[in-house]
């Protein structure tokens, strides 16, 4: 499995960021960066819903710049052909991701908000995706899921969350059926 091998590799890469802090500099040096940065990666649970997904999300801070997400909700499916009609699936799913926040420290040094990881952030997402609760005119299975994705996320108004993320997607299921595809992702919710 040679796809597999690239992620792991790609997932080393995201863990060591987690834990480089330093800053680097080309020439010109500013007094802004000669303070010390207080923005910071913090823990926060959420509550959100995407195009098809409702999930409960839990972001545990790892560092100033790091932390991990996991998930647990459900994911559907939504299609239609000429022979079958619509088709839909209800699938319960769990989730890791490791993001890591480089632009936190730049957004308060221009003065925006960082308040509950407002930022922008590269990951490795992960989905394992069980066998559907629900389903009509479709053969759901269960799948693995890994995508590396870059993405935007903002917290407005200390609860109200904006999130869009994309990325390249590579998936497995159960008969070894292995698949990519491209990864858009919005997702509102609530952050407590």
């Amino acid at each position: 499995m040679k796809t597999s091998r690239i992620y792991f590799k790609l997932s080393i890469v995201l863990f060591s960021l987690c834990f480089v802090n330093t800053n680097l500099h080309a020439q010109e040096q500013t007094e802004i960066s000669d303070t010390i940065a207080t923005a910071k990666t913090v823990t926060n649970h959420s509550i959100s819903t995407e195009i098809l997904a409702l999930t409960y999300n839990y972001e545990y801070a790892l560092g100033t710049k790091c932390s991990v997400v996991g998930r647990l909700g459900l994911q559907s499916g939504l299609g239609y052909n000429s022979t079958f009609g619509t088709r839909y699936t209800i699938h319960p799913g769990i989730s890791i991701e490791p993001r890591y926040y480089y632009n936190l420290q730049k957004r308060e040094q221009k003065g925006k908000r960082t308040n509950k990881n407002s930022a922008n952030y590269l990951a490795l997402t992960s989905w394992y995706i069980l066998d559907p609760i629900v389903e009509h005119n479709s053969t759901g299975n269960s799948l693995f899921l890994i995508a590396p994705n870059w993405g935007i996320r903002r917290v407005y108004g200390n609860a109200f969350l904006l999130e869009f993320n994309t990325g390249i997607s590579y998936s497995i299921d159960e008969y070894k059926t292995e698949d990519w595809n491209l990864l858009l992702n919005l997702r509102v919710g609530y952050v407590f």
